[in-house]
């Protein structure tokens, strides 16, 4: 037991010792996440190594003694109570026995019933044994009973049965929950406590025991190591934090064990990120779980680095996230957010990792930084250069771009340099202009357009899931306008060159109605498939009607239905009919052919699937659009 709460410790030891009835209870308080169940529990551990008995119960949630009396037979008779002996019901019956009037303020009247639901005798039979016998009943605050029967009825152990007992509580919420002020009375609780408590000590937060004993949890393996080494750390970070909530310090421990099962192996080789990462996420879980930080707002504090650049305010909250952050927590490094704000959310607020995510953004942080890092990459961690490598880089980077050496690279990489040069223009570490940057980077968009370099993007692709980074890295200068504005024109560049496709593109989905349906259904309608790229997009009518009504009749009538079945669930979602509007004609020209091939081909069989097909699939497509039209 560590020293800042060792008096308590001290005379728990005495009062567990005692070899007479003691006729008092303690009670252990303090606030929520303090660290009081772990302690006493620690002191019952000692207890139990010096051959004594205890019995522990929460009164959490607990809405009879019933239920109360259970869990003490449960610890008494573990095999009676299994499930294969089922006899705690029948022993626990019946118990409504006794009223025990109950004098709370010794003034020789009887203040309250306490209906104690106990068996033939005052103290249920089973717990007659158990003599020397420490009780301890945690959780007080949060117990569904009425406070006065709870006490009343843990008063029969301590003065009628001679029980020593210990209450662990968060006291101000009991009294703030007993607290008359209609009438002006005396709190309940705090009369009863005069009569049932004689010790009452104030449990500190031991944040250096309580890390020791969580680590301890835990296998021994590389996380148990990475802790032990890192225990100063966990320290100073949860006393900047000023938040005094052990449990939840538990809880992080254990989140990051998780999150560090999702790394790549080679992460562990690097001590300096790892400890970096891992302050990270002490600090921005210490912030969400006190209330101060909302998930969504992670990306706020690297996002506000700049802000408070050329202000004079010595007023902490008119700082931006990033000052307040950095000055709460000086040993963070804020500036790399190692993963950038989608992984974080995910991680912290959905609980969800992308394992593949992660090791890209790792691989791409500077911890990996070398002679092989490409030179844009390096630009993007620019603020940890000194101003002879930054100038130098800047040099080289500028040349690359006037040589077209991105021109075969993706096209968010040029999205990075445009981001990044204007930040520099809106920051003026460089010569040009913002708009002079802006021109650079659309004039580069319109030559890889004219040279065919621009890549058919479309809404299901990565370029439009993740538009706020890349490669794991997040783009610089989102706040500068022209940045802003480039990203359209780059977007609309796509657009155009995906629109020159449009023809190439749908002969291949002609060419997927013979020999691939799956991927034809696919490519056209929303679902949860990287392929599902042309779901919101007008492509059907680039397709040649001819060639898709003899392609469509020359399937077998379940490869046909499957077809039109595409038609149904792609007009189906009304929200996307704005975007697919200039298909109409073309379904009104097909539906109009498949009817002149039915009447052509009526009392057979062939003419009679063609209706089918028109009555179950192409009306009801048709008809879809209805509600854009009258819109």
């Amino acid at each position: 037991m560590t020293s800042i709460n060792k008096h308590v410790d001290q005379f728990l030891e005495y009062y567990y010792g005692l070899e007479v009835p003691p006729e008092y209870s303690v009670l252990i308080k303090g606030s929520w996440g303090v660290g009081k169940s772990w302690f006493i529990k620690k002191t019952l551990k000692k207890l139990k190594e010096q051959n004594g008995k205890s019995l522990y119960v929460s009164l959490y949630g607990l809405t009879s003694f019933t239920e109360l009396e259970s869990l003490f037979f449960e610890q008494l008779h573990p095999v009676l109570s299994s499930k294969g002996m089922k006899l705690t019901s029948k022993i626990l019956k019946g118990v409504l026995k006794a009223t025990i009037k109950v004098d709370l303020d010794g003034d020789g009247k009887a203040d309250g019933s306490v209906s104690a639901q106990i068996p033939d005798l005052n103290i249920p039979e089973y717990l007659q044994n158990t003599d020397g016998f420490v009780l301890v009943f945690d959780d007080l605050e949060r117990c569904s009973m009425n406070i006065g029967d709870v006490l009343g009825y843990i008063n029969q152990f301590v003065e009628h049965q001679g029980f020593k007992v210990v209450i662990v509580a968060n006291e101000d919420e009991v009294i703030k929950q007993n607290h008359d002020e209609k009438n002006g009375s005396q709190n309940r609780y705090l009369r009863i406590k005069e009569k049932l408590i004689g010790k009452t000590f104030d449990i500190e937060s031991d944040v250096s025991g309580a890390l020791k004993y969580f680590i301890g949890q835990f296998p021994n393996g590389v996380i148990s190591l990475f802790y032990q080494e890192n225990f100063a750390t966990m320290v100073e970070l949860y006393n900047a934090a000023n938040y005094n909530n052990l449990r939840h310090l538990k809880q992080v421990l254990w989140d990051f064990e998780r999150l560090c099962k999702s790394l790549p192996d080679f992460a562990f080789e690097k001590d300096e990120l790892m400890q970096a990462l891992f302050g990270l996420y002490l600090a921005y879980s210490f912030e969400i779980k006190s209330g101060r930080l909302e998930t969504a707002e992670i990306g706020n504090i690297h996002g506000s680095i700049y802000d408070d650049i050329g202000t004079e305010s010595e007023n902490t909250e008119e700082k931006s996230l990033f000052s307040q952050m950095s000055a709460k927590y000086p040993m963070i490094d804020f500036g790399d957010p190692i993963l950038d704000e989608t992984i974080w959310f995910d991680v912290l607020d959905r609980g969800f990792i992308d394992a593949e995510k992660v090791k890209i953004r790792i691989e791409n942080s500077r911890f990996y930084i070398d002679e092989n890092t490409p030179n844009w990459i390096k630009l993007w961690y620019m603020f940890r250069l000194n101003d002879t490598e930054f100038e130098e880089l800047i040099e080289v980077v500028k040349l690359e771009i006037a040589n077209n050496l991105f021109d075969d690279t993706d096209i968010h990489v040029v999205k990075h340099l445009a981001g990044m040069f204007l930040n520099l223009a809106d920051l003026k570490l460089i010569d040009e202009s913002k708009q002079q940057i802006y021109t650079q980077f659309c004039e580069y968009v319109d030559y890889l357009y004219s040279n065919d370099k621009l890549p058919v993007y479309t809404r299901g692709d990565s370029h439009f899931l993740d538009p706020d980074c890349w490669q794991g890295l997040g783009f610089s200068g989102t706040q500068v306008s022209e940045f802003q504005d480039f990203c359209l024109y780059l977007d609309t560049s796509i657009q155009k060159t995906k629109s020159l496709n449009f023809p190439d593109t749908a002969v291949s989905l002609l060419d997927m109605m013979k020999s691939d349906i799956q991927m034809f259904h696919l490519k056209l309608t929303l679902c949860n498939h990287e392929e599902n790229i042309y779901y919101e997009t007008a492509i059907l009518h680039h397709i040649g009607i001819i060639d898709f009504i003899d392609t469509l009749l020359m399937l077998d009538n379940k490869d046909a239905r499957q077809v039109c079945y595409t038609f149904k669930e792609r007009y189906g979602r009304k929200n996307f009919l704005p975007s697919l509007i200039e298909e109409l004609d073309w379904l009104h020209e097909v539906r109009k052919i498949l009817i002149q091939k039915s009447k052509e081909l009526k009392g057979k069989l062939s003419g009679y699937k063609i209706e089918r097909l028109i009555r179950d699939y192409f009306d009801e497509a048709i008809s879809a659009f209805d509600t854009v039209i009258d819109g």
